[in-house]
């Protein structure tokens, strides 16, 4: 995603990924197929993917002055004056105190995964659209705090992601000994579809809100 001069378009583009993402999905099942293998995997890299883009996206939007859906323009208290300003900004939140002005890569940006960092850098620059931002990533459910540990299973499958990604099953009820496929194939007590789908759905709130 790049960034826009209207918000919503950011969540437009992020929906149709989403809708496709939940029309692949696989059905829930505790003896997955090696092509359910195979489309958790897909579906929970890009899923993770379209967060840091959304995220990384709305920041340098939101720096630009773009509109909400409430029809306000994001202002910023820290002069940003321009993208290799709010690039440089983003570079030095994240700790980067090597990084110059006009120079920086990819590597030297925060990561866009983690939640806390678009509030974080939202919060820094004293964005008008914080308040509706934190509230967004604060909506009810698990997809912030857990997907970036089921995805780097996907990206490495050793051992080490594995147990991280167990660990997860306490919080849906799930047996701790469930590979990660079995996981996101599960139903969580109480919810209508499996995991996998209500991070979607979740992912799909969340940008919602983010851009009201």
């Amino acid at each position: 995603m790049n960034p826009v001069f209207e918000c919503r378009e950011l969540y437009v583009t992020a929906r149709k990924r989403l809708i496709y993402l939940e029309r692949i999905c696989p059905q829930p099942s505790l003896r997955p197929s090696v092509e359910d293998d195979q489309a958790v995997a897909f579906i929970a890299i890009e899923l993770s993917n379209i967060w840091a883009g959304f995220s990384r996206s709305l920041f340098f939007s939101s720096c630009q002055g773009a509109r909400t859906v409430a029809g306000s323009r994001v202002a910023m208290t820290v002069d940003l004056r321009d993208r290799l300003d709010a690039e440089f900004f983003a570079a030095q939140t994240a700790g980067n105190r090597k990084a110059a002005r006009g120079l920086i890569r990819p590597r030297d940006e925060p990561d866009w995964k983690q939640s806390s960092t678009l509030t974080r850098l939202l919060s820094g620059a004293g964005a008008s659209n914080l308040t509706q931002v934190a509230a967004a990533v604060s909506i009810p459910g698990r997809v912030l705090q857990d997907l970036t540990t089921i995805r780097n299973f996907y990206g490495h499958r050793s051992e080490g992601t594995a147990q991280k990604a167990r660990n997860k099953a306490r919080f849906y009820g799930a047996a701790p000994d469930l590979h990660p496929t079995q996981l996101c194939l599960t139903i969580a007590p109480g919810r209508p579809q499996p995991v996998l789908s209500d991070w979607i759905s979740e992912t799909l709130r969340i940008t919602d809100y983010a851009t009201r």
